[in-house]
């Protein structure tokens, strides 16, 4: 058995644009997390950075389903893919490790990762991918702010806020929209004549 743990989180699940990140990170079994290592939702942007420099020399995989990828094949195999290929990509170089994943998805073609509701807030190597997939995605947000103005995205990282709300009312959806959710969806057809 490997002396490796891989621990995955998603982050983008329920924003209205943007890609969906998911990361898999790999951890020595005896590995010492960082003090105030958390979720990332529980942690502030300041925080979450901070442990994001922290934790650079962690191995890691990324993998991103774009908004265009997600209205193709929906959300959930958006999810099932993202991680797959992210956990593929470590388990290529670290076989035979344990895998937790935050969620209750489960991956039909890695049968051997576990799926555990509120896995970011419990294991440590978890957290870890959480907090780098949370930072990655909000600067490739921020990015997309300047590419997109008018949604706030740097400040809602693509979630339905009233901001976000005001934007699409303004400007109709964008390119990096998700046109199959509902809000989308409503206003598209708001808009058609």
């Amino acid at each position: 058995m490997s002396e490796w743990l891989i621990g995955a989180d998603e982050v983008g699940l329920g924003a209205w644009c943007g890609h969906l990140v998911c990361c898999a990170v790999a951890v020595r079994k005896d590995w010492t997390p960082p003090v105030g290592l958390n979720d990332s939702k529980k942690l502030t942007k300041a925080k979450r950075e901070k442990l994001y420099n922290i934790l650079r020399d962690v191995p890691r995989a990324l993998s991103w389903m774009s908004a265009e990828a997600i209205d193709a094949i929906g959300i959930r195999e958006a999810l099932i893919s993202a991680h797959t290929s992210a956990i593929r990509d470590m388990l290529s170089v670290y076989p035979d490790t344990e895998i937790i994943l935050d969620g209750d998805v489960a991956l039909p073609d890695l049968p051997q990762a576990r799926c555990i509701p509120k896995a970011d807030g419990t294991f440590a190597h978890v957290m870890a991918a959480s907090i780098i997939a949370k930072v990655t995605r909000d600067w490739e947000m921020t990015r997309l702010d300047k590419q997109y103005p008018g949604y706030a995205l740097a400040k809602n990282a693509g979630y339905g806020t009233p901001q976000h709300q005001e934007g699409l009312a303004k400007l109709g959806p964008s390119a990096i929209h998700r046109k199959s959710y509902a809000p989308i969806k409503a206003l598209i057809k708001e808009l058609q004549p």
